[in-house]
């Protein structure tokens, strides 16, 4: 009798184990997705579209596989004692993405009373869909954009702050000089850009963008 309620208790505590450990990775997974989008989502809901693979370990470190997607179907790795286990799950998420507040035109620059937020769920809406004004302002809309049509990253192009073959001035920074000379830009490029430049005497450098003309570092590391 003893021998049988042992081997009962042993079979119970062997059952009950594995809800524990899912449950905790459940609360990860969530810990994870929420710490990959801070304040941005107003909501987020995982669930699993496949069972949940069994896990050697139940602190698992948790990657997103792609990290450029962040919500619909997405698979992450879990790894265990240096053994990656992949995980489907889906991102049901509430957060603010950018609409147009107005029509667009082709060829137009974007402005702050161009565009606005509009919150509603992120996993329904297309890939590419931009989140923050600030990846908009100042750039250009590469097709009509209609009123509240929600604004994707290929709809729209940096504002060209040099274009190729124009003249523009080149910066040569080194260790205690400074060289200002002139040259050509190989492409189209806006702030920020690093690009190719061919300069008066033909030779090719990288710089990059400036209000000030290209820049180019020539200091020694």
């Amino acid at each position: 009798m003893i021998k049988n309620r042992m081997l009962f208790l042993i079979v119970m505590l062997v059952l009950s184990a594995h809800p524990t450990v899912a449950s905790t990775l459940d609360k990860q997974i969530e810990a994870f997705f929420h710490a990959q989008w801070g304040e941005k989502a107003s909501d987020i809901q995982v669930s699993y579209p496949q069972t949940k693979p069994q896990l050697d370990c139940e602190e698992p470190i948790l990657n997103l596989v792609n990290p450029q997607k962040k919500w619909g179907n997405v698979t992450i790795s879990a790894e265990c004692h240096h053994k990656k286990t992949f995980i489907q799950v889906y991102i049901a998420i509430m957060g603010n993405y950018i609409v147009a507040n107005q029509s667009i035109a082709a060829g137009s620059v974007i402005t702050q009373d161009s565009i606005r937020l509009q919150s509603g769920r992120l996993d329904k809406l297309p890939p590419g869909i931009l989140l923050d004004k600030t990846e908009l302002i100042d750039f250009v809309a590469l097709r009509n954009i209609t009123h509240e049509q929600p604004i994707k990253s290929t709809m729209i192009r940096k504002r060209w702050q040099v274009k190729a073959g124009q003249v523009v001035k080149l910066i040569l920074n080194g260790d205690g000089y400074q060289i200002i000379t002139q040259g050509k830009p190989l492409t189209n490029a806006g702030l920020g850009d690093m690009i190719n430049v061919r300069t008066e005497n033909g030779k090719v450098v990288k710089g990059v963008v400036t209000n000030q003309g290209i820049t180019i570092s020539d200091k020694k590391n």
